[in-house]
């Protein structure tokens, strides 16, 4: 599961404490390993992981590129990691799927997520430019909310970590977003029950840098069916490869099911 906790505040007001409290507030999320890196005023990465692929303490976050100039965490698992291992360049000091990510990145861009099959949310920075970069898969299974104020840019993977660090006054309820919760039973994103945190949109990335934001869509579904037949046994070859893909770990796997069983 795992999940990150990031400030970056150019105003340098940075509250240590704090974030390091937002962080141990979902240490649910990552048992195995807490870290994170910080200067103290301008900005706080930290990451909680679940050992899932490459178990060894080489791979837990913040891992950095080989140059050292860049930096990931990463919640999620991308299942075609080792193919796409074969086509970069360089050497590896993990055989984790985060670095694999990172090293794409930076060698491809964001043209290098289109090629991605799995369910990610994920930061990439270089702390001495002040570059950084938030993205989340297409579907958006693995959460990711932001909170912006001026050069103040908050990632989280829960809404609990943005709640636990700022004050009281710097959050107001979604009054909208309570009505459609009460209607539907869920909140649309990307909003949230408060107004100043909203969920990052699904296929995207939003780049910050030096206190100004860039968001840009990588990837949409065409959800349109008309006039389009479904060949079974395509489907089902297709479901078979989704299954077989996702058992990729370096640990036990379960399967979970939720749904209703109809006797007639």
């Amino acid at each position: 599961m795992c999940g990150f906790f990031a400030i970056l505040d150019f105003d340098n007001e940075l509250d240590l404490e704090r974030a390091k409290r937002s962080l141990k507030s979902m240490a649910h999320r990552g048992p195995d390993a807490s870290n994170f890196i910080s200067d103290g005023s301008g900005y706080f990465i930290g990451h909680n992981r679940l050992s899932v692929i490459d178990l060894s303490e080489n791979a837990n976050q913040p891992i950095y590129s080989n140059d050292g100039k860049y930096f990931i965490v990463f919640n999620g698992e991308i299942y075609n990691y080792k193919e796409l291992k074969k086509n970069l360049p360089g050497f590896f000091k993990t055989n984790s799927d985060t670095e694999i990510l990172l090293n794409g990145y930076l060698n491809e861009g964001v043209d290098f997520f289109n090629k991605l099959r799995g369910m990610y949310a994920f930061m990439i920075g270089n702390l001495d430019e002040g570059k950084y970069m938030i993205g989340r898969d297409p579907i958006g299974i693995k959460p990711l909310y932001v909170f912006r104020n001026g050069k103040k840019l908050i990632a989280s993977s829960e809404l609990k970590g943005i709640v636990t660090y700022l004050a009281k006054g710097d959050l107001t309820i979604n009054e909208m977003a309570v009505k459609v919760y009460i209607h539907n039973g869920y909140i649309s994103e990307p909003d949230t029950v408060y107004k100043e945190v909203t969920a990052l949109n699904p296929g995207s990335v939003l780049e910050y840098n030096n206190g100004n934001y860039l968001e840009k869509t990588f990837f949409a579904y065409d959800f349109d069916s008309r006039d389009k037949k479904i060949d079974l046994k395509e489907l089902e070859k297709s479901i078979k490869t989704a299954v077989n893909r996702n058992l990729i770990a370096d640990i036990d796997i379960s399967v979970a099911l939720s749904g209703e069983l109809i006797l007639h």
